[in-house]
């Protein structure tokens, strides 16, 4: 119904709700990681990569993927890996914006 393209309306839903829930993912992540919850950091990690996955933000997703597996590893995440996610979500959000723009210019 989406990859068709017959209900454009659905598929801006579903990237509404995903920018809304990555937006407090992201939020969750810094909380966790500056209260060192391990336990909510690798649940919001993975949360991020399946949703991120869903609607085609690859690089989120694999970024995403990335702290999970660290955490999963024993690895203690720097502060920068917020920055990592922020960055991939920004530019998510930026090639939304633009595929937005040039689709409905036509």
């Amino acid at each position: 119904m989406v990859a068709d393209g017959s209900n454009p309306a659905f598929a801006d839903r579903v990237l509404d709700l995903f920018t809304h829930s990555a937006v407090e993912l992201l939020e969750t992540i810094d909380s966790a990681m500056a209260q060192g919850d391990v336990k909510t950091l690798q649940r919001s990690a993975h949360t991020l990569k399946s949703s991120s996955a869903a609607v085609g933000a690859m690089a989120l997703s694999e970024k995403a993927r990335d702290l999970e597996m660290r955490i999963r590893a024993g690895d203690t995440p720097a502060v920068d890996w917020l920055q990592v996610l922020r960055h991939a979500y920004d530019d998510f959000i930026s090639s939304r914006s633009r595929i937005s723009t040039c689709c409905c210019s036509t």
